[in-house]
């Protein structure tokens, strides 16, 4: 299960660089700092939430305290 969550946190990882880099190259230009960086931020958090509603099956938890346990990682 750890191995699973750990590549999936890759993966958040990698969307979230490919946001930064857009973030930077697209949004700021396009709609200011404040406004680039809210965008920015409302998809990267739409980005986890989905990834992770697709993949928790695959992670497949026991339990709450082992689902909790990937939340902490990722967060940590």
């Amino acid at each position: 299960m750890l191995v699973r969550a750990v590549l999936i946190w890759c993966v958040l990882l990698v969307i979230a660089s490919i946001n930064g880099i857009a973030r930077e190259a697209v949004l700021i230009p396009r709609f200011g700092d404040a406004a680039g960086r809210a965008v920015s931020t409302l998809a990267l958090s739409a980005f986890i939430i989905i990834l992770t509603w697709i993949s928790i099956a695959w992670i497949a938890p026991r339990s709450a305290p082992q689902a909790w346990a990937v939340g902490v990682m990722w967060v940590a």
